[in-house]
């Protein structure tokens, strides 16, 4: 073409992000602005803007997890939350299906609160199922030494194992913490966008 071709200068976050505020409008058309703009405090609102959005079909928001967990597997650290898939250095000895339980858990965490390890975090475990062992993509390991007629070609798949958090299991004085922590944090909210 006689005119310069530019890339879309529209980044994939940013469509993402009106698609999600969108689909908060339609899903509750009641609620204030300032809290359509943030879908953490979207749970969080008062009880007449979540009263008058239980009527509409949509009324679950696409929020994060309420609790997240900083593990290490196979000298890797994954900050994981429920349903989450990740992808390991395979993990000898078991079938897909199987469940998993890892105890080295550094950090558990919530939007309210946080509680760190020293180094690891006692009776926190998270327990993962085997979706699939798989192999990565094809790495190429090639060797030339220039004028001596050596050239060698090799390619390398690592072997991996994916898996699913199925849940981050806590003890239950740690997890009425958290839970204590989470209300105090939504009654700070409320308060807030109340006295606006």
């Amino acid at each position: 073409p006689p005119y310069p071709v530019r890339a879309a200068s529209v980044s994939l976050v940013s469509i993402v992000t009106m698609l999600s505020r969108r689909l908060m409008q339609l899903a509750a058309p009641n609620l204030p602005r300032v809290l359509l703009g943030v879908p953490s405090l979207w749970r969080c609102s008062c009880a007449s803007a979540a009263s008058s959005a239980a009527s509409h079909p949509m009324t679950t928001p696409m929020t994060s997890p309420e609790r997240f967990a900083v593990m290490v597997m196979g000298g890797t650290q994954y900050k994981v939350a429920t349903d989450d898939l990740i992808t390991v250095e395979r993990v000898a000895e078991v079938q897909v299906g199987e469940y998993v339980r890892n105890e080295s858990v550094l950090l558990v965490g919530s939007r309210a609160a946080t509680v760190i390890g020293t180094p690891f975090l006692e009776g926190v475990s998270v327990q993962l199922v085997v979706e699939e062992q798989a192999l990565a993509d094809k790495v190429i390991i090639f060797k030339k030494r220039r004028r001596k007629g050596y050239r060698r070609w090799k390619g390398h798949r690592a072997p991996l194992t994916v898996m699913r958090v199925d849940d981050i299991c806590l003890p239950p004085q740690l997890a009425t913490r958290l839970a204590q922590a989470e209300e105090a944090r939504c009654e700070h909210v409320r308060q807030s966008t109340l006295s606006r």
